[in-house]
């Protein structure tokens, strides 16, 4: 492997920013580069070294940054705001308190079709993990925010703001990190936004969802098996077409 490429590998987006109607959310998918890998495995060593044991247990000579490398993705939440959340106020907090919600209703839904696949959020009052465990690390979100997306910031007091291209000031950001395939992220993603609806928090998972996930576990058995035997036939994961967003 050659470190000194490794060392330089950047951030690349797999799925360009998306809205989301239903939740107003705008989400994409990126991976991490390899700085801003570091910063979220320590943010959430804990679970991410669970994840790493569990799922690589049956295999051997696998370091934990190659598997994150691998695996490892941040996906970037906006939501448009109709205040300017760099000010303080009570008017500010209450709206940012609405927006955290509906990003939590989000994220657990989600959270539930990604399973039994790692996944998290760094918690936009904390710093920490959001939904798992919390080490004494907090994540930078505004560093991620110009790593993954390329966006502008601007100063603010002693830290500063990421400005969204279309909604700048008025937008509140959160990023959540999974360790799933990008193939079942996408179709989660999708299914989420098609079940969501406002008398259920966490809809029903759909069965193309769960068919996806049968789908990954087998293929994940082939590359296993593959590892072990050379001259076992080749896994080639199947194409999501599913959108990330429905008609409204």
């Amino acid at each position: 492997r050659n470190q000194g490429v490794n060392s330089r590998q950047p951030s690349e987006t797999l799925f360009p920013p998306t809205l989301q109607h239903k939740f107003r959310l705008e989400v994409s998918v990126h991976r991490p580069s390899r700085l801003l890998r570091k910063d979220i495995e320590l943010v959430f060593r804990p679970d991410l070294q669970a994840e790493y044991a569990r799922r690589t247990e049956s295999v051997t000579a696998v370091e934990k940054d190659d598997f994150l490398r691998q695996h490892l993705l941040a996906l970037p939440t906006w939501q448009p705001a109709s205040l300017d959340l760099s000010e303080i106020s009570f008017a500010v907090n209450e709206e940012r308190k609405l927006l955290l919600q509906n990003f939590s209703a989000w994220a657990i839904a989600l959270r539930d079709r990604l399973a039994p696949y790692w996944a998290d959020a760094a918690c936009p009052v904390q710093g920490n993990a959001r939904f798992g465990t919390s080490t004494s690390v907090i994540y930078n979100e505004l560093e991620g925010l110009t790593q993954l997306l390329k966006y502008s910031s601007i100063p603010i007091g002693c830290c500063g703001i990421v400005l969204h291209p279309q909604w700048q000031r008025r937008a509140y950001p959160v990023t959540f990190f999974t360790t799933a395939p990008l193939e079942l992220v996408q179709a989660a993603l999708a299914d989420v936004e098609h079940a969501h609806s406002e008398n259920s928090r966490v809809p029903p998972m759909l069965p193309d969802v769960s068919l996806t996930l049968k789908r990954v576990a087998e293929n994940e058995k082939a590359a296993e098996a593959a590892q072990k035997d050379p001259d076992a036939p080749e896994v080639v994961e199947g194409v999501c077409n599913l959108k990330l967003t429905s008609s409204a």
